[in-house]
């Protein structure tokens, strides 16, 4: 689940990234209600397998229902892990790729969401900048860390003779 957006009393617009059919932006009726069963499964973030209509002729498809598999603010809860959280689910909903990059990114995301499920405190910032890189990287523009870009010099040999002991 990428991104959500509230509308009328009840309802939430979502939009979310699956591994079959990329991604998908759907309407849960009813979903920010207490009692509703499509309240767990519109939470950005969440590993889910959802069950919705799928007509092409449609931007939005019904979200029927579902389970949730994976919260990765479940165990730990913290301002900094939500903000990470949040912040890799953004980035995915506004760059996706062409359709045949789609089931890798569903797979990046996956990954990051269930590393981040599975880190303790504190260690999310290292993982939200390995997400961004490998993000950086299947879209192609992956930054030059190896050597310098203005003079091509090589940035592990001239690290080598700096020492700091």
């Amino acid at each position: 689940m990428l991104r959500t957006w509230p509308t009328g009393e009840s309802t939430v617009i979502a939009s979310l990234l699956c591994e079959s059919h990329g991604y998908v932006r759907v309407i849960a009726k009813g979903a920010r209600g207490v009692r509703s069963a499509l309240r767990p499964l519109v939470q950005s973030g969440r590993l889910v397998d959802v069950e919705f209509g799928l007509d092409p002729d449609r931007d939005l498809q019904y979200l029927k229902g579902g389970q949730l598999l994976l919260d990765p603010l479940l165990v730990s809860n913290s301002l900094e892990r939500t903000a990470y959280l949040l912040s890799a689910m953004e980035i995915i909903d506004r760059c996706r790729p062409s359709d045949d990059g789609e089931a890798r990114l569903f797979d990046l995301c996956r990954r990051f969401v269930e590393v981040l499920s599975s880190a303790c405190a504190g260690g999310e910032a290292p993982l939200f900048y390995a997400f961004e890189l490998a993000l950086l990287r299947e879209q192609g523009a992956e930054p030059v860390l190896d050597r310098c870009v203005a003079c091509e010099c090589d940035l592990a040999a001239s690290r080598e003779g700096l020492r700091f002991d």
